[in-house]
């Protein structure tokens, strides 16, 4: 199973896709200057495949490209992270 990592900018949101079909996604805002990343969802048949940490690593290396800070509200991309509290801790790229 190879499971495709995409990022749309336009929509602030990662997807992962598996055979043509969504099985998580990623929410994401910014705001002057920092990434929160709000959700990170993964179909519960898929789960355990390290699925939601390829969406949180793809967020991570977009916000080291793009020269923005990140913190994260969702507990789970912020263990990924290593922010210690996920809102409103946030670490400096």
């Amino acid at each position: 199973m190879e499971v495709e990592i995409i990022q749309k900018r336009c929509c602030a949101r990662i997807s992962a896709v598996v055979d043509g079909k969504e099985v998580g996604y990623l929410t994401y805002s910014i705001d002057n200057g920092t990434l929160d990343i709000e959700h990170t969802v993964v179909d519960p048949s898929m789960r355990g495949q390290g699925i939601a940490r390829k969406m949180v690593e793809k967020c991570d290396a977009f916000c080291r490209e793009e020269g923005l800070n990140i913190k994260a509200s969702c507990s789970y991309a912020a263990k990924v992270l290593g922010i210690d509290c996920p809102n409103p801790s946030c670490r400096i790229n």
